[in-house]
């Protein structure tokens, strides 16, 4: 900055210059005139040092995937024109640990800590904490985020404000394929804008990560990350890992790896698939969506070698086509063989079930038809219902209801007389004639005889 004093501001022996910058340095030349004199020897001098002021611009890095890895703390070196002085160390506070002074420009972060928070230090003060939130990462994220390259070799994001209002919003980029050790860069965003334009250089067909974010007092909410080039090129290889695999005669199916970022250069579009056969009687090429990973060839020849080759393609053009790969389709004999006896088991299968079907509805068909003595299981006549419930055919319900049945047995108690006690041989009775002999007893016969408990039923 140049400022020329007027004449008549000046004092003969000195000027006290007003409104300078603290912690500057100036330099400082007079003449004299009119006639104007040369430029006598420039004076150099420094403002002191004043109070820092702003805040520390802070965000982090969070280990999602690595385990093992920290996440750390990051900040820039605080504005000169803020400090206003020289930063002497940066005091970061990690609850529940006290805070610490470290040196720029990041520090180890506990992955689960809730907040973090850092301050600049001169020797004429410390700025206010810069407070950075980690409680929540589920908050409300910018909408419909969008980046592209713009003319000039640089990166323009737009996005659309989410519905609750954040405290701020922040960009995040960095090459998607450099060195892991590399920390992200991150711009602060206007709220009352829809789009930056990121500050730096980019390289031309290197795929950066852009990612925006919006921060709350109690968290942030993440938008989705978006791959882009500031310039495109065409793939430097194909495809890799090819590989048919054969369904029919006439048809196999074609699938392959995605081509290693590091030889994209560019945005796939698209993948165009090379077929000739070793005869040939085919020469074709078809081109494939970039998000595939496999195609369905159809319309091949039995027992035939092909020759297949593939090649990506970014908006830019087209690139080398990959190794040929060669496969050969089957014959098929086996397949009408393999056709054929699955035809068999299909029929025999369907015959089973069709008679287990003709045999239930069969035995439902007797049940209702056939009397129940034909189909009856038990044949214990006492338990059995024929002889329960069978109706002869000749006789009605009522008349079978009507059947004379046999009387109850009637038990009648017989007393026998007591014994006499024979000693002489009884005389002949009536029916006995006088010229018969009496009877001869002898214990023999007595031995056959029933004895009175037994007439009387008691044995």
């Amino acid at each position: 900055m140049s400022l020329v004093v007027p004449e008549d501001d000046l004092e003969p022996s000195g000027h006290e210059f007003l409104g300078l910058e603290p912690f500057t340095a100036y330099e400082a030349q007079a003449r004299c005139g009119p006639p104007w004199s040369d430029w006598g020897a420039p004076l150099y001098f420094t403002t002191p040092e004043a109070a820092p002021e702003g805040l520390v611009d802070v965000w982090r890095v969070l280990n999602d995937t690595e385990p093992g890895r920290p996440c750390l703390l990051l900040w820039k070196e605080l504005d000169p024109k803020l400090a206003r002085g020289v930063v002497t160390s940066y005091n970061v506070a990690i609850p529940p640990a006290p805070d610490q002074a470290v040196p720029c420009c990041h520090a180890r972060l506990p992955c689960t800590a809730p907040n973090a928070s850092i301050s600049a230090s001169t020797h004429r003060g410390r700025t206010k904490p810069a407070i950075l939130s980690l409680e929540r990462t589920d908050l409300p994220p910018p909408q419909k985020v969008q980046a592209e390259a713009v003319s000039g070799g640089g990166l323009a994001v737009s996005w659309v404000a989410p519905g609750v209002e954040p405290r701020e919003l922040l960009v995040e980029w960095a090459e998607e394929m450099g060195d892991p050790r590399t920390l992200p860069n991150w711009t602060r965003c206007p709220l009352e804008h829809n789009h930056i334009l990121l500050p730096g250089k980019f390289q031309p067909e290197v795929p950066y990560q852009v990612r925006m974010y919006a921060l709350y007092p109690r968290g942030f909410g993440a938008a989705p990350s978006i791959r882009v080039y500031v310039q495109e090129g065409v793939p430097s290889a194909g495809p890799e890992g090819l590989h048919a695999q054969s369904v029919s005669p006439t048809a196999s199916v074609i699938s392959w790896h995605e081509i290693p970022l590091r030889y994209c250069h560019g945005k796939l579009v698209n993948y165009t698939l090379y077929l000739e056969s070793a005869t040939g009687s085919l020469n074709t090429n078809q081109s494939v969506n970039a998000s595939e990973r496999s195609y369905w060839l159809s319309g091949l020849q039995p027992d035939t070698a092909y020759y297949l080759r593939m090649s990506g393609s970014t908006n830019v053009g087209e690139g080398p086509t990959s190794a040929v790969y060669v496969f050969h389709t089957p014959s098929s004999h086996w397949q009408t063989i393999l056709g054929a006896l699955f035809g068999l088991g299909l029929f025999f299968l369907l015959a089973c079930i069709a008679g287990i079907i003709f045999r239930a509805q069969l035995l439902t068909l007797c049940h209702k038809v056939l009397p129940r003595w034909c189909w009856e299981k038990i044949p214990d006549p006492v338990h059995s219902l024929v002889l329960l419930q069978e109706v002869p055919k000749d006789t009605g319900s009522l008349v079978f209801s009507l059947a004379p049945k046999e009387p109850p047995i009637t038990h009648i108690a017989i007393e026998a007389p007591a014994s006499p006690n024979i000693k002489t041989p009884p005389s002949p009775g009536p029916s006995s004639s006088p010229g018969d002999p009496p009877p001869i007893l002898s214990g023999y016969e007595k031995h056959f005889m029933p004895t009175p408990e037994e007439v009387m039923g008691l044995v």
